[in-house]
């Protein structure tokens, strides 16, 4: 006759870890649906922050500008301002889309294509710009 003691206390040891699997399982659960949501209704303190480093990102801009004498060029402004220690990486959007800059004159633009990084769209997806002009006399338009 096998001991009845061992067997009643293994067993319990496994509805333990079954329940334990299931609560972690549920959690996990119950956190990608969280997520899910906040990704489709961001809050507008995303935006808030996206609004913060573009003003950040103007300053830096203005920094080189007043430091070379020219803007830095178009397709490679964030390498250039890497290169001469003006930002410390290539700056990405909260949703880890390079930020965009464009150059009209003496008028830039920087841009945040919103969370699924194309032009154009609503909510999350929203576009977010910031114009300024560059120059002595500098004034933000956006």
């Amino acid at each position: 006759m096998l001991p009845t003691r061992p067997l009643r206390h293994a067993l319990q040891e496994a509805l333990k870890a079954a329940l334990a699997i299931i609560a972690v399982s549920v959690f996990i659960g119950v956190a990608a649906l969280v997520i899910g949501l906040v990704r489709m209704h961001p809050s507008p303190k995303i935006e808030e922050q996206v609004r913060f480093e573009l003003r950040t990102l103007s300053s830096m801009v203005r920094v080189y500008f007043f430091k070379n004498g020219r803007l830095p060029p178009n397709e490679s402004w964030a390498e250039e301002l890497v290169r001469l220690h003006v930002l410390e990486q290539q700056p990405l959007d909260p949703w880890g889309n390079p930020y965009i800059y464009e150059v009209h004159g003496e008028q830039v633009e920087l841009r945040s294509l919103g969370r699924d990084g194309a032009p154009g769209g609503d909510g999350a997806d929203r576009d977010v710009a910031l114009s300024f002009t560059v120059g002595p006399a500098s004034t933000d338009a956006g």
